[in-house]
């Protein structure tokens, strides 16, 4: 999507999975690479631009905007 304005990847430990921003870049899309395919998205309310695995692989953490009240 030309319009996102995040451009992440993050493999995860064990070398089978993958971590990507959503095309509009609020959320991300574990993949599988075995079948190339989403295992589950992780919607966000507002734009992620930072994804990390635990060094185990058992854990992801995505980091982004998020608001309330209006401020950031």
């Amino acid at each position: 999507n030309p319009s996102t304005t995040t451009d992440l990847i993050a493999f995860a430990p064990d070398g089978h999975h993958v971590v990507v921003a959503a095309a509009d870049g609020k959320g991300l899309h574990l993949i599988g690479l075995a079948k190339g395919e989403v295992i589950r998205t992780f919607p966000h309310a507002h734009v992620v631009f930072a994804a990390a695995f635990s060094p185990d692989g058992r854990h992801l953490v995505g980091g982004g905007y998020d608001r309330e009240k209006n401020a950031y």
